[in-house]
């Protein structure tokens, strides 16, 4: 199906949901899906699969560099309260390394291997300035 059809197709969905005085949210769910199914070729994405995994690693990637800037950083830090603001970093470092997890498993599952063989770090001076 083509993107004009398609679009064509969402706009009298979207008409009937407008003009019913109280419409089914299952029937409408399902009548979406349905319209996203006929997508040739993209698995019911707006963009091919690939494109989707590209980015997700991309983002995994940066959800890997800044995991490493923070811990290396908070190692590195000399600064009065340096265990407080440390454990800080530390903390951030946790919720990115869950994040590039949930990112992992969003990959798997579209069926490509999430792996990085370079992160680059960018400088972190250790001081507070």
């Amino acid at each position: 199906m083509r993107p004009s059809e398609l679009s064509a197709k969402l706009i009298r969905l979207a008409s009937k949901i407008d003009a019913a005085s109280n419409p089914s949210l299952d029937k409408v769910r399902t009548r979406l899906a349905e319209l996203l199914m006929t997508v040739e070729g993209n698995d019911g994405f707006a963009v091919p699969p690939a494109q989707i995994i590209n980015h997700l690693v991309e983002w995994q990637n940066s959800k890997y560099t800044i995991d490493i800037a923070y811990r290396n950083f908070a190692d590195r830090l000399k600064a009065p309260w340096r265990d407080a603001i440390a454990d800080h970093w530390y903390k951030h470092a946790e919720e990115e390394r869950a994040n590039a997890y949930n990112l992992s498993m969003k990959i798997i599952s579209l069926g490509a291997d999430p792996i990085h063989t370079n992160i680059q770090v960018p400088p972190c001076p250790a001081n507070l300035a």
